[in-house]
């Protein structure tokens, strides 16, 4: 059961991560196409949108990155141990 689990841990953070990616160019491009039709403008704003949702999901994966990093040093030291693997003098 608790290889399911794990593994389900897994599953949870991979889907977050698809998650991340792909909801920044579906909003985006939702509020481009709405925009376009509500001011009547041209094909141009689709492209600062996407532009967006570029720099929007290279965020959402760098701090997803982050934590996920920030939580593997935490669980992989030791009591006892510094973050940097050395161990406390006694």
């Amino acid at each position: 059961m608790e290889k399911f689990i794990s593994s389900m841990k897994y599953f949870g953070l991979g889907l977050q991560l698809v998650f991340a990616v792909a909801l920044p160019f579906g909003i985006c491009i939702f509020a481009a196409g709405f925009l376009k039709e509500k001011f009547r403008l041209d094909d141009w704003i689709f492209l600062i949108f996407i532009l967006l949702a570029l720099f929007w999901a290279a965020a959402d994966v760098f701090a997803f990155a982050k934590n996920i990093l920030k939580d593997i040093s935490k669980n992989n030291t030791v009591k006892g141990e510094n973050p940097d693997g050395q161990r406390d003098k006694e």
